[in-house]
C-alpha cells in the first residue's frame, strides 16, 4: 500500500504532462501557429493566464524554440491569441551527449481584439 501511495503523486504529474519538453520536430498545431508574441501587452488586451514552455537540447538556440512553442501550444489550449514573454531562464544539466541547455519561459497569455 505504501508503494501505491508514492506512485499516485508520479502518476498524476505524467498524466498532467508536467515537465514534458516538447519535440523539436513536432509541427505547432494550427491554433499555436496563430499565437502572436508580443513585448507588452495592449491596452485593449484581456489576460485569460499564464503559460510554462520548456525546451531543452544541447543548442541553446533549439532550447529556446523548443519553450517557445511550448508556451504557443499550452496558450492556444487556454484560448489566448497572444502572449507576453515574462520570465526566462536557463539552466545547464548534464545529459548522455553533452552539456544540455534547457530554457523555462513563462508567459501571460492574452486575448486581444482584432487589429487593435
Amino acid at each position: 500500500m505504501a508503494r501505491l501511495a508514492l506512485l499516485l503523486p508520479l502518476l498524476a504529474l505524467v498524466a498532467c504532462g508536467g515537465g514534458r519538453v516538447r519535440d523539436a520536430n513536432a509541427p505547432l498545431s494550427p491554433a499555436a501557429q496563430k499565437i502572436e508574441i508580443l513585448t507588452a501587452a495592449r491596452a485593449t488586451c484581456k489576460k485569460l493566464g499564464s503559460v510554462h514552455g520548456i525546451g531543452e537540447d544541447l543548442d541553446e538556440k533549439v532550447s529556446d524554440a523548443q519553450a517557445t512553442s511550448a508556451a504557443k501550444e499550452e496558450a492556444a489550449k487556454l484560448g489566448g491569441d497572444a502572449i507576453v514573454f515574462v520570465t526566462t531562464t536557463s539552466d545547464a544539466k548534464a545529459g548522455s551527449g553533452g552539456t544540455l541547455v534547457v530554457i523555462n519561459k513563462t508567459a501571460d497569455v492574452l486575448t486581444c481584439p482584432p487589429g487593435k
